[in-house]
């Protein structure tokens, strides 16, 4: 999900209409000793992925996390 390039072909090859996402770490002792991993991808993968859903239109986004 991180991943910019590979994230934006695969909006562009698939133009999705609603994005269901899930992709989050999870624990807080992991979170503890390495909190850039848990930033780089809760927050970071998250923002482009909403960015990416507003670039293609996507009616619907639906996020779940812990």
């Amino acid at each position: 999900m991180c991943d910019e390039a590979f994230m934006q072909r695969v909006f562009e090859k698939t133009k999705p209409e609603w994005v269901c996402h899930m992709a989050a770490r999870a624990g807080v002792r992991p979170l503890i000793q390495d909190p850039f991993v848990y930033i780089h991808s809760n927050i970071k993968g998250t923002t482009w992925l909403m960015e990416l859903s507003h670039q293609y239109g996507v009616q619907n986004f639906v996020f779940a996390s812990s």
